[in-house]
């Protein structure tokens, strides 16, 4: 199962809006959610992003939301959020459920 948050989804849907327009967003974020399950981020896990040793807020965040549902990998190609030690490129996770 793969999870995202919810301000990811808004962050991806006004990127394909300004790319490929919103009718063709509207479709691809509905491909999306059928994909993805979401993690709800309460305002504990804001405090705790915050208080994190992560400097990239949204990247903290994501961190903190990954952890509290226990989550074995979050995928990125975030140079700077590949040095956490759960933090894989999407090529190696490819590799890993391969």
């Amino acid at each position: 199962m793969a999870f995202i948050t919810a301000s990811s989804v808004t962050d991806i849907y006004f990127l394909l809006c300004k790319a490929i327009g919103y009718d063709s967003s509207i479709k691809a974020i509905m491909n999306l959610l059928d994909v993805f399950e979401i993690i709800s981020v309460t305002k504990s896990d804001c405090v705790n992003a915050l208080k994190s040793p992560i400097k990239d807020y949204e990247d903290s965040l994501v961190a903190v939301c990954a952890n509290k549902e226990n989550l074995n990998f979050i995928i990125t190609r975030d140079v700077e959020f590949l040095k956490l030690p759960n933090a894989i490129t999407p090529k190696e996770f490819l590799r890993e459920i391969a």
